[in-house]
């Protein structure tokens, strides 16, 4: 959830040891109808043991996707 019922969804496989690229499917809110795709990249670990990632989501909004522009969202997650 980024804020206040708006959020971003993607699906795939996921990996603690390299970096990947899931599809985004769609979203809610301000999200709604986005589609795009999120690049989840592994920073390293914390001192809990588990990994700290930085997911990059390039979305593209429902209007203007038949021109193939692009948003680009930043969003650091951090697990300590």
């Amino acid at each position: 959830m980024l804020t206040g019922g708006n959020s971003l969804m993607s699906e795939g496989q996921d990996s603690f040891l390299r970096t990947i690229r899931r599809p985004v499917v769609g979203g809610t809110g301000i999200y709604r109808g986005m589609t795009g795709e999120v690049k989840v990249e592994v920073l390293g670990s914390n001192s809990t043991g588990f990994v700290n990632r930085r997911l990059t989501f390039q979305i593209r909004l429902p209007e203007e996707a038949a021109y193939e522009a692009t948003k680009t969202l930043d969003i650091g997650v951090r697990s300590d």
